[in-house]
């Protein structure tokens, strides 16, 4: 849910903004969005694949607690604002 969430919010950016270029603050903060969703959407790519890992790979002892929280922080909050 969490990686439709990021498409989604990317998809609807780019179509909301794609014609946006003047007064170019707008154009910056819609960029800026599309940079953030395209970023968060490749982290929950990379999450739901070492999710994957750990249930098929790592059968035993695979359940990290409170996973959904901890990928929550990671993919929307630290990942995308150290590469923007």
């Amino acid at each position: 849910m969490m990686l439709c969430s990021a498409l989604l919010g990317l998809y609807s950016f780019f179509l909301i903004g794609i014609n946006l270029t003047h007064p170019s603050i707008v154009c910056i903060i819609f960029g800026a969005f599309i940079h953030l969703f395209c970023l968060a959407s490749m982290a929950w790519m990379s999450i739901e694949a070492t999710q994957l890992y750990f249930l098929l790979v790592k059968v035993f002892n695979a359940y990290v607690t409170k996973f959904l929280i901890k990928t929550s922080v990671i993919a929307w909050g630290k990942i995308p604002h150290i590469f923007s």
